[in-house]
């Protein structure tokens, strides 16, 4: 399966709490999941939380019938209401909405290949306000056209891991960050080879290392018990693969000291050890 699709299976298991995030979501999926008239999803899990939100949203679930395409089959959904009003002024609303346009209409390349997320939207009206929305979360998204449908797309690393982070695909969030801090560091490592910089060659190995037990962590289903700090440090360890200790403290939030980085990944590697072991 694609990346996407493991994307939309993480995204289709998580139900907002809230009444005001569920129609956000909701109006999301309806908006730019129709086609050819008919309200369609590409997967059962989305379909039955499709059923879920119109249950809870308005008091009667939606129904659904499965339609093959080719080898693989598509869900159509009916239901008597066909609106949901959500506020965009509620960050959590806009969030949700955001979960909800992935899940209609969204794409997201393999970290292998690179980083490129689009959101494909049926004209430029909601193209540019799809925009808007993701410029009132900081993002710097562009629009484009492509076989007569919009685009709004990012291609910065750094902006669709914080998407991901955003609309709650942490699973996600944690292989595409893995694989680009790998990525990053086979990069470096061949720049070292050539520049033949002993010491850049030593820091670069030890944050191998590091990605390496962040890593084993992750295989062993320990991350939730790490303690708060070393979570920290560990994302931003894949995030900056190639950064000196002294960096890493100053790309923490508040400032932490080369000996209380260097304590924290020593900590980081007795978690890794004892999670190899077990």
């Amino acid at each position: 399966m694609s990346f996407t699709f493991d994307v939309k299976e993480e995204l289709a298991h998580v139900m907002p709490a809230r009444d005001c995030c569920r129609r956000a979501e909701l109006a999301a999926l309806w908006r730019f999941g129709r086609r050819h008239e008919a309200w369609v999803v590409d997967s059962a899990a989305t379909a039955r939380k499709v059923v879920q939100l119109t249950k809870r949203t308005w008091g009667r679930a939606a129904s659904v019938r499965s339609v093959r395409v080719g080898s693989r089959y598509r869900f159509v959904l009916s239901s008597a209401e066909q609106q949901a009003e959500w506020n965009p002024e509620n960050p959590c609303c806009r969030r949700s909405f955001l979960r909800g346009l992935f899940l209609a209409a969204g794409w997201l390349a393999s970290p292998e290949r690179g980083h490129h997320l689009e959101l494909v939207l049926p004209c430029r009206g909601d193209a540019e306000a799809v925009r808007d929305i993701l410029a009132r979360e900081e993002f710097g998204a562009r629009v484009g056209r492509r076989q007569g449908s919009y685009l709004v797309y990012l291609k910065d690393g750094e902006q669709v891991a914080r998407f991901l982070n955003l609309i709650k695909a942490s699973g996600s969030l944690m292989r595409f960050e893995n694989v680009r801090a790998f990525k990053e560091v086979k990069n470096l490592v061949n720049r070292l080879v050539n520049a033949d910089t002993a010491n850049v060659e030593k820091s670069v190995d030890a944050a191998a290392r590091q990605v390496e037990d962040i890593r084993a962590i992750v295989a062993a289903g320990v991350w939730e018990r790490l303690p708060r700090a070393l979570q920290e440090v560990a994302l931003v360890r894949l995030r900056y693969p190639d950064a000196s200790l002294r960096e890493l403290g100053e790309a923490l939030v508040p400032p932490v000291g080369k000996s209380g980085i260097n304590h924290r990944l020593r900590r980081l590697h007795a978690w890794a050890e004892q999670a190899r072991r077990n």
